[in-house]
């Protein structure tokens, strides 16, 4: 699973995925990277607008699948909170994304973000089946 940052900072990471794998980008992602698009911050908008055109053109030659979030699916210190920031909840329905395909698959879940939040969340909960990648 890719996190919005990941992809927005590296977009070559894409290149990397290779044709018998599996890449599951929440939808959340996608949200984030539309959002960003439509800033008035015209490098966000940039970074979003580039994002979401490698997500397209890979997806012709990868199996991509679109997750939804799950936060019924965090432990309840991490359930979603009404005063947490945006930022905050989309780490979190991310999360819970990845929480979900592993809990139902055998195979490693991979997660890979940049963001110090993600980080946090993914060394406290993940467990023997899923890996976090820290890119800096």
């Amino acid at each position: 699973m890719l996190d919005t940052c990941s992809i927005e900072h590296q977009l070559d990471l894409l290149d990397y995925i290779q044709p018998n794998e599996m890449v599951r980008i929440s939808q959340t992602v996608i949200d984030e990277l539309e959002h960003h698009k439509k800033s008035g911050d015209i490098e966000r908008q940039m970074m979003g607008q580039r994002a979401l055109k490698a997500i397209r053109s890979k997806k012709c030659s990868v199996a991509f699948d679109f997750e939804h979030a799950y936060s019924q699916l965090l432990p309840k210190a991490y359930q979603i909170k009404d005063d947490d920031n945006i930022g905050t909840k989309n780490d979190k329905y991310i999360f819970s994304a990845a929480l979900r395909y592993k809990a139902h698959t055998s195979l490693q879940v991979v997660l890979i973000s940049d963001d110090v939040t993600m980080q946090a969340m993914a060394m406290l909960l993940s467990g023997p089946t899923m890996t976090m990648v820290l890119q800096s």
